[in-house]
């Protein structure tokens, strides 16, 4: 959910009623977009991705059906796959995996690490598929985001840096 002026690093300073503020407050700064431009690019790349990816515009629950790659509608984990740590107070991760059944459409494999250290993710297999990293919040402003999903994950695991998230899509090498 985006309010006007986010894509581009718009504030009210805390005040979540500026609806009766006509001031700065409730002004929107067009000179924002300029100066925070990866920001902008950031949004737009992830717009980009949910309209790409129908399992990310969902009307239904998930179901328990597998794709042709062997990934489930929806499946939850935490660094180590199937095992997201629901009744463990201290777990500081969650990931899960979407599988795509829409001719097309990427899987996708979303990692989230709040703990403050940089660890390692076990990535499902997608059968005759490989992941690319679409975004990693942990890298340069600049190079957060890849529309084009150009880097190859070859490695059984990612390391997630801590208070990050990483989206990983499928595809054919």
């Amino acid at each position: 959910m985006f309010l006007a002026g986010d894509e581009f690093g718009r504030s009210q300073g805390g005040n979540n009623n500026a609806y009766c503020q006509d001031n700065e407050i409730s002004w929107l700064g067009w000179t924002l977009l300029e100066e925070n431009r990866d920001l902008f690019e950031f949004f737009k790349g992830m717009i980009g991705l949910r309209k790409r990816c129908s399992q990310l515009r969902r009307s239904a629950f998930f179901g328990d059906k597998v794709n042709e790659h062997g990934l489930p509608e929806i499946g939850w984990h935490g660094c180590e796959l199937n095992a997201p740590g629901w009744d463990n107070p201290d777990s500081r991760v969650l990931a899960f995996t979407l599988g795509a059944f829409a001719e097309g459409e990427p899987d996708l494999h979303v990692m989230m690490n709040m703990d403050e250290k940089t660890l390692p993710f076990r990535l499902p297999a997608a059968e005759g598929r490989h992941w690319y990293r679409y975004a990693d919040t942990a890298l340069p402003s600049d190079s957060a985001i890849d529309p084009e999903a150009t880097t190859m994950i070859s490695d059984p695991e990612y390391l997630v840096t801590g208070r990050s998230i990483v989206i990983l899509v499928s595809g054919c090498e």
